[in-house]
């Protein structure tokens, strides 16, 4: 559980930059891939491969790990051959 105390002398931008931290110091906190983009990276081969069908460095598609920017999403579901749908990538994007 995370604990902290605001003060008067704290602002919002160094309470984030704690929050940060910690999850990086702490797996439990930090961000989970998706089980649809786990699916996609399975399917393509690896996050190298989806990098370079998307023009992007790997860097980048290592950052995807819980949110597919949207201009990304067809690309990934033709990549896929539709076994990985747009609606599974980015349900608050494209939805039935």
């Amino acid at each position: 559980m995370i604990r902290y105390w605001f003060t008067q002398s704290t602002t919002l931008v160094n309470f984030l930059k704690i929050i940060v931290a910690t999850a990086s110091k702490n797996p439990e906190y930090s961000v989970m891939e998706t089980e649809a983009f786990s699916k996609v990276v399975k399917i393509v081969g690896s996050k190298v491969k989806i990098a370079q069908q998307c023009g992007v460095s790997p860097q980048v598609v290592q950052k995807w790990k819980s949110v597919v920017p949207a201009k990304h999403v067809v690309k990934l579901e033709k990549l896929t051959g539709g076994e990985v749908r747009r609606e599974e990538l980015r349900p608050d994007v494209f939805y039935d």
